[in-house]
């Protein structure tokens, strides 16, 4: 096993059946990677307020936050809506990094809706980010597949939702646990009514051609 946290802290509590697990998805989500804080100091050894985020792995710099700041790494993220989506019957099947890994997600499927001539694969999203600008989050990753004479086209689209929340990195693993839960709830239920919603569009014969601007116009 890699040098990761999977070697340390909660870790140890968890069972090697467990902890295989996260590595698995760690590696099939090319998350196997940790973060590290560093304090800055100036060029002439001046002490600044100030600490870097770095990726271990490549020593990337993520982001520039302050000293009192928690990293909360991607094994711990994994950890939590693991746990948390299987009491919702859900499981991660994708995710990845963006921005060089200062933004990182892991994607749970939700059941496909079929929207007039289009298919829409569903996604509930876990966010966290490693330059310091924001906390664990929640939303809906949606792509819509149309068929065409030439073949298949997709569309992705993307949705936070602010208004549930989010959890602080510095917070207990019980504590993640419990609100992961009932903000991947809140997080089925604010998809579900926006596939009410399209499918109501449907119903009052909206152009198939025009689904993925109501999208683009609902996502933001």
């Amino acid at each position: 096993m890699q040098n990761t946290s999977l070697n340390e802290g909660v870790f140890n509590s968890i069972s090697e059946e467990l902890k295989t697990e996260i590595e698995k998805i760690l590696i099939q989500t090319n998350l196997l990677w940790d973060v590290k804080k560093e304090n800055l100091i100036s060029e002439t050894g001046l002490i600044t307020p100030s600490a870097g985020i770095f990726r271990m792995d490549s020593n990337q710099w993520l982001g520039t936050t302050s000293k009192k700041y928690t990293p909360y790494q991607n094994s711990e993220l994994v950890l939590t809506i693991h746990i948390a989506s299987q009491k919702l019957n859900l499981k991660i099947v994708g995710g990845g990094e963006n921005y060089d890994g200062k933004r990182v997600y892991l994607l749970l499927e939700l059941p496909s809706e079929f929207i007039g001539n289009s298919k829409i694969e569903r996604f509930i999203t876990a966010v966290n980010y490693h330059n310091g600008l924001g906390s664990v989050g929640f939303g809906s990753t949606n792509k819509i597949l149309n068929g065409t004479t030439s073949g298949i086209s997709s569309n992705n689209f993307f949705r936070l939702y602010p208004n549930l929340g989010k959890f602080r990195h510095c917070s207990s693993i019980n504590e993640r646990i419990s609100v992961a839960i009932n903000q991947l709830f809140q997080s089925i239920k604010e998809d579900n009514e926006m596939m009410a919603m399209f499918n109501l569009m449907a119903n009052t014969k909206l152009e198939d051609s025009l689904l993925s601007d109501v999208m683009n116009a609902c996502y933001g």
